[in-house]
């Protein structure tokens, strides 16, 4: 792949979000390095750690339009770029909330404990919510 962007074309699954953030992990890793078993996906390359998962911004924006007219609340966005430090996650986020492509809403939801609880859930401006929904 030789476009940095083509990654985003791959990724079709929350699933293969995440498997985006490993594989990026996983080139970064020294260990790894001079005995890559298989080839890394996303056309990534070992030794460095990829843009999309450094700067993790597009990528959530990427999360969160897959995920469609639902969203994603914040805990879903972290648990699912959980390999990533906080700090990262929390970088990507704030640069995917302010790229003016998602919209912010509280709604209702269930928290871990089945509870329901207000939570700010993310979504792309293309799946703006009705205010009679």
């Amino acid at each position: 792949m030789s476009d940095p962007e083509q990654w985003q074309t791959s990724l079709r699954t929350l699933a293969d979000v995440e498997r985006c953030v490993s594989q990026g992990l996983r080139a970064n890793s020294p260990s790894r390095w001079g005995r890559l078993a298989e080839p890394l996906e996303f056309g990534f390359e070992p030794g460095r750690l990829p843009a999309c998962v450094a700067q993790c911004g597009a990528l959530v924006e990427r999360a969160v339009t897959i995920a469609g007219k639902d969203g994603l609340s914040l805990q879903q966005v972290r648990v699912l770029f959980s390999a990533l430090t906080k700090e990262r996650i929390e970088s990507g986020l704030m640069a995917a909330r302010g790229s003016g492509r998602l919209i912010e809403s509280r709604e209702l939801r269930p928290d871990r404990n089945g509870r329901r609880q207000r939570q700010i859930v993310l979504r792309a401006r293309r799946y703006k919510r009705s205010r009679a929904a």
